[in-house]
């Protein structure tokens, strides 16, 4: 779309007729024209912007069009007084004659090509960097200690500072309808950001359930504890002293119980006419009894602590690798993109 707009107030309106045809208007017009905008680089994209010069009525018979100039000068005289606000370069401005068909007949134009680049230098400075920066700071955060609340409270904070990115970024961007890669790179980040954060309240859901002594599942001890990680080379479980294979803690736990009920009914069996020596020996075996019971309650409850801390150190484990690889993929994506 291009409107010209001609001053009537001028006080030149003469123009310049040359013994060979050649007509000469010399005077300045300002021209107002929208370009379609391809995004998709933003903020590191060119744009080309097409002119196109010629007569709706008189065809090339009757007025044929040719550039005073060829686009060497062009370019010249157009960086010369070229304005801007320090956002565009001027890179390249092509010139040539071109005709045009249309409605059977054909039309002298002179078409104008004009390439010009973005200044990247804000948009680095006011959203490239601060979305590097919080992206690399949750990453960070995976590593402070998963007993302590402050990573879920930390990870909300990013997600808020990181939403308002987004808002700056739909006012900076220009209407298109091409998505720029910087807005997918953001959402992908984000969406990352809310996973980890979905991760981190399921392994303080974990942390919450060893503090209860809760029996884990059969599902969670064979493919967090033994297949994932297997996958993810976690070498810590038997630090803990948890076996990656099946455990049977609960047939341990009826045998022992079985043994101690069957020493009881052995105990009440003694005759009441024993000496007194047996009579405290009696009363020393309830009590190792008693004691054995309670070591062994004590030791399956600190079993099932640390089977569930271990399956929180897997799970935490595996969104950190996930979260790096994608985070990974997604800047030599956006990196190539911008450099080619």
């Amino acid at each position: 779309m291009c409107r010209i707009q001609y001053d009537d107030d001028s006080p030149d309106q003469y123009i310049n007729i040359a013994h060979d045809g050649t007509i000469t208007n010399a005077k300045p017009l300002p021209i107002v024209s929208a370009c379609k905008l391809n995004i998709y680089r933003f903020p590191f994209d060119s744009q080309k912007c097409n002119l196109t010069f010629g007569s709706y009525i008189h065809t090339d018979t009757d007025i044929v069009m040719s550039p005073k100039f060829n686009s060497s000068e062009v370019y010249k005289r157009s960086k010369d007084v070229f304005v801007n606000k320090g956002d565009w370069i001027l890179l390249d401005i092509t010139v040539k004659s071109n005709l045009i068909y249309v409605n059977g007949a054909n039309f002298s134009t002179v078409f104008y090509e004009i390439t010009l680049k973005r200044v990247p230098v804000v948009q680095i400075i006011t959203l490239v960097l601060p979305a590097c920066f919080m992206v690399f700071l949750d990453i960070a955060s995976m590593f402070i200690h998963i007993e302590s609340g402050e990573r879920l409270g930390f990870k909300i904070t990013l997600l808020l500072g990181f939403a308002v990115l987004l808002l700056i970024l739909n006012d900076m961007l220009p209407k298109s309808s091409t998505a720029p890669v910087l807005g997918i790179f953001c959402l992908v980040c984000m969406t990352v950001m809310i996973l980890s954060i979905f991760g981190c309240v399921i392994i303080s859901y974990m942390m919450m359930l060893s503090r209860s002594q809760t029996v884990v599942p059969s599902w969670v001890k064979t493919w967090i504890l033994k297949y994932l990680a297997t996958l993810l080379c976690f070498r810590s479980l038997s630090k803990l002293g948890i076996s990656i294979s099946e455990p049977e803690l609960d047939s341990k736990t009826d045998s022992n119980n079985e043994m101690v009920n069957a020493e009881r009914r052995n105990t009440t069996q003694i005759s009441t006419e024993d000496s007194h020596e047996v009579n405290l020996l009696r009363e020393l075996l309830n009590e190792i009894l008693k004691i054995h019971e309670d070591l062994t309650e004590s030791r399956i409850k600190q079993e099932y602590k640390s089977e569930w801390h271990a399956a929180a150190l897997v799970i935490d484990r595996f969104i950190l690798i996930t979260y790096l690889i994608i985070v990974t993929i997604v800047f030599a994506v956006v990196i190539a993109i911008w450099v080619t």
